[in-house]
């Protein structure tokens, strides 16, 4: 069976990258968006410069947490997390 070839993927813009964040915004780890969603760390670390933004400007809330040997980095929208 022939493989094929992968998908060239299109750069992500700034909007669709906000969109993410607004839609998953309880848990928005590193990690999710450098390996689940996005799948490219140019993208992931240009993902987590707007989240920087995001967080200076008050719209997002940034949240540490460690676990054993884990760090667990989550941006809380201020709206979400409101509501819990």
């Amino acid at each position: 069976m022939r493989r094929m070839s992968p998908k060239i993927k299109k750069s992500v813009t700034e909007e669709e990258i906000i969109e993410f964040i607004e839609a998953n915004g309880r848990r928005v780890t590193d990690s999710l968006m450098l390996e689940k969603h996005f799948g490219d760390v140019g993208t992931g670390n240009k993902t987590i410069s707007v989240m920087r933004r995001m967080a200076d400007e008050g719209k997002l809330k940034l949240k540490i947490t460690h676990n054993n040997y884990t760090t667990t980095i989550e941006w809380l929208l201020p709206e979400v997390e409101n509501k819990k």
